[in-house]
């Protein structure tokens, strides 16, 4: 995760997302850029990709992140996590294949999530099962 520096005046902020030039890890290409408003209180999970790369960064509103690394060689396979973004604490998140993720928006506001992809959208790459699977049984 990248923490992103905000300069900020009277007259709002300016505040860099992302420089092709430094994007970590190294070797991420972005390919498509989306974003997605959410309305406050709903849970978009979970999705993961086979192939796909994601880095999401929070631009508005206040998220819980929600990732499940699902990858069998991984040393946390089988664990969940739960991330906390706000306009505060702006940062730059990488999904690597293979970790289900989604969010859910917390307060009274709806959210904007901002994502950068290293691969065009293909519905073939993406897998999905609901927030609540038992199989899973994330701690929301």
């Amino acid at each position: 995760m990248n923490f992103l520096k905000k300069h900020q005046d009277e007259r709002g902020y300016f505040m860099e997302v992302l420089r092709l030039s430094c994007i970590e890890p190294k070797g991420f290409q972005p390919a498509q850029l989306s974003i997605s408003e959410t309305r406050s209180g709903v849970i978009k999970a979970f999705h993961y990709h086979e192939k796909q790369s994601d880095l999401f960064c929070p631009l508005t509103g206040s998220f819980r992140i929600v990732l499940f690394d699902m990858r069998s060689k991984s040393s946390t396979c089988g664990n969940g996590y739960s991330i906390y973004s706000d306009v505060r604490s702006p940062f730059l998140l990488h999904i690597p294949p293979g970790v289900a993720h989604g969010y859910q928006v917390l307060g009274d506001a709806a959210g904007v999530m901002l994502y950068v992809m290293n691969r065009i959208y293909d519905p073939a790459d993406e897998g999905r099962f609901e927030w609540n699977d038992p199989t899973v049984a994330f701690p929301w």
